[in-house]
């Protein structure tokens, strides 16, 4: 059994674990948990921060994971280079490792997806874009509209394709 904890994470300001940011750590830790419960533990592991690039390798699993539900939809989800960095750009807690990231995806992406299959779930054939603005919209682009001024200069962050349930 793995155990993860976030106690100590307030001295983890660094991407890396000076001798004594460990120690801090271990302290906080003494102080949290009952020394019964440490003695039961084989070890208490330190994992180093994660870095730029490992949170972008797990957004991407993430969003792979939003795809595949998205899929039984009949949406197919594309997310471009900068859609991923400005998503990476929300987290202001990198502390906390991944776990910000999930609910990044939450509001950028679930929420306004939730809220355009409830909005044109009527049109069959219907791409829209996902701006990455003060406040995050869906353009749709159904058969028969233009599309907006932000989707043909290529400022979207997110598109959303429907394809035919047949």
């Amino acid at each position: 059994m793995i155990l993860t904890s976030n106690l100590g994470a307030r001295h983890l300001t660094d991407r890396t674990i000076a001798p004594e940011t460990e120690a801090l750590v271990l302290e906080d830790v003494r102080a949290h948990l009952r020394p019964e419960f440490i003695n039961r533990l084989d070890d208490v592991i330190m994992f180093h921060p994660l870095s730029d690039q490992d949170l972008d390798q797990i957004l991407g699993l993430m969003l792979k994971q939003e795809n595949r539900l998205a899929a039984t939809r009949g949406l197919e989800l594309r997310f471009s280079g900068k859609a991923r960095a400005w998503m990476l750009g929300r987290n202001d807690e990198p502390q906390y490792g991944a776990r910000p990231l999930r609910r990044i995806i939450r509001r950028y992406v679930r929420e306004p997806l939730a809220d355009y299959l409830l909005r044109e779930i009527r049109n069959r054939a219907t791409s829209s874009t996902l701006m990455h603005r003060a406040k995050p919209r869906l353009n749709s682009n159904s058969p028969g509209r233009t599309p907006s001024a932000a989707a043909r200069t290529g400022s979207a962050t997110q598109t959303l394709g429907r394809r035919p349930a047949w």
